[in-house]
């Protein structure tokens, strides 16, 4: 897993600082190979501490993130890296700006139990693009949450809705799919698709506890003239916002 190619005589063997990780190695090899020139032998983590006195708060292990396959390496509810170290992050915010707290989880991303999953897909109008629409990690206190729509013609007008659920079933409408709940459903925003065929809505989350398990889904229409409905509509998105 580890290969540390020291330099005959070197005073520094191993890196200063090799800490609050979480190791995955499938190869069935050892851990470590390390010293001037990697002659050292450390068959396990443990060996590993114990001999070149590094990785004290790092544990040997499946990350578990949430979709890897699909490069989503946030990590799932049952990821043993959560709540793992013992070591100060020395950053307050992970890489999605989601603020760190005690304990820490290991690795770049501060796990959420807010989530989200898209339903279903969009309908073609005038062309063959399909309108998309994604989002951001829906955690509360999120100063910049976004809901993003693609895959559109530069200057179409797209219109946000949002409702308090997913229609129980899907709507068929022509040759597209209402998902969101119509007894709930309001337009949130309009925009205007730019040069790339992409628009946007931004805005914060509150970070208060009433909002958790607080469930909202979100769909795109994307005004087409020439669409058989004048319009077509996106994926859905189902969100539970949480910490």
């Amino acid at each position: 897993m580890l290969r540390i190619l020291s330099p005959v005589g070197t005073t520094a063997p191993v890196p200063l600082v090799c800490d609050s990780n979480c190791w995955h190695d499938t190869s069935g090899g050892p851990f470590a190979l390390w010293g001037p020139n990697a002659t050292t032998v450390s068959a396990t983590l443990l060996a590993w501490q114990t001999n070149a006195l590094r990785d004290f708060a790092s544990l040997q292990s499946d990350p578990m993130f949430r979709d890897a396959a699909n490069r989503d390496y946030h990590l799932a509810g049952n990821s043993p890296c959560i709540a793992a170290s013992s070591v100060a992050a020395n950053v307050g915010n992970d890489r999605d700006g989601q603020t760190r707290s005690v304990p820490l989880e290991i690795g770049a991303d501060e796990f959420t139990a807010g989530t989200w999953a898209s339903i279903g897909s969009g309908c073609s109008g005038s062309s063959t693009l399909v309108p998309a629409l994604a989002t951001d990690e829906p955690f509360l206190g999120n100063a910049n949450y976004g809901l993003y729509t693609s895959n559109m013609a530069p200057g179409q007008i797209t219109a946000l809705f949002g409702s308090l659920g997913l229609a129980q079933p899907p709507i068929p409408l022509a040759n597209c799919t209402v998902y969101l709940d119509p007894a709930s459903a309001v337009n949130l925003a309009v925009g205007i698709a730019g040069v790339g065929g992409n628009t946007s809505v931004v805005f914060g989350l509150p970070p208060n506890p009433a909002f958790i398990n607080f469930h909202v889904s979100y769909q795109s229409l994307v005004l087409d003239a020439t669409a058989p409905l004048g319009f077509t509509l996106s994926n859905a998105l189902d969100v539970v916002f949480s910490f």
